[in-house]
């Protein structure tokens, strides 16, 4: 198992989710639940447009925002305001 990591530049946001991941491999999807775990999102890396994900259609609330690359499962909780 890598050590990969993810970072959410900023963990309150309003319209783009902005991402800092290095993909490991060219299997790489995303997904978005929210804390009740509906699945709410989902794309792959190539998706993915200068390291933003557009939640401008998400309403306000906490989030799950999860990386499956290859063998790799990455979480991490984000806040969205408006």
């Amino acid at each position: 198992m890598s050590n990969a990591t993810i970072e959410i530049i900023s963990q309150v946001s309003d319209r783009d989710l902005k991402i800092n991941y290095q993909c490991q491999t060219n299997r790489v999807s995303y997904s978005i639940a929210d804390v009740g775990g509906h699945l709410l999102k989902r794309g792959n890396c190539h998706d993915v447009q200068d390291s933003k994900i557009d939640i401008s259609d998400l309403p306000k609330g906490l989030y799950t925002f999860c990386i499956v690359d290859g063998a790799e499962l990455i979480k991490l909780r984000f806040q969205k305001d408006q």
